[in-house]
């Protein structure tokens, strides 16, 4: 099996790697993102594989749905790319909590809602939630 690419080869290949830092950088993000995910394994075997393997795979991924998926997947990828790393934070918090409130079995008061519509983070949320609304509102 081939041998995975340490993160410390690739700092050892930066100089012969006709590449800018940034995109230095992101391959190598990359490749741990792979190794660390298990999906490395998955692409070695299958190149170890040849051609074969690689055919079956496009075949039975080439329809309408998974191109969907991979375009949809490169906008997001796209996307969280450019976003600050602290919105990216505050994104995953959010949906920690938002996690947390659909495991509860019953629905909070009106009172509970207007004490924590009272807090300056409840009332940050709102604001942000608002303004996205009203900038894709306005782009329609």
């Amino acid at each position: 099996m081939a041998q995975p690419i340490g993160l410390d080869k690739v700092a050892e290949l930066r100089p012969s790697i006709n590449y800018d830092q940034v995109e230095i950088d992101q391959l190598a993000r990359l490749l741990e993102n792979l190794r660390d995910s298990d999906l490395i394994d998955l692409l070695n075997g299958i190149l170890e594989e040849g051609c074969d393997a690689g055919s079956a795979i496009l075949e039975k991924m080439n329809n309408e749905k998974t191109r969907q998926g991979i375009e949809n997947l490169v906008r997001f990828l796209s996307i969280a790319g450019n976003l600050d790393p602290r919105i990216l934070k505050a994104l995953s918090d959010g949906l920690g909590g938002a996690a947390e409130a659909l495991d509860r079995s019953e629905p909070p008061s009106l009172r509970q809602l207007f004490k924590k519509v009272r807090t300056p983070e409840v009332r940050r949320s709102l604001d942000i939630v608002l303004s996205l609304a009203f900038r894709i509102g306005k782009s329609r």
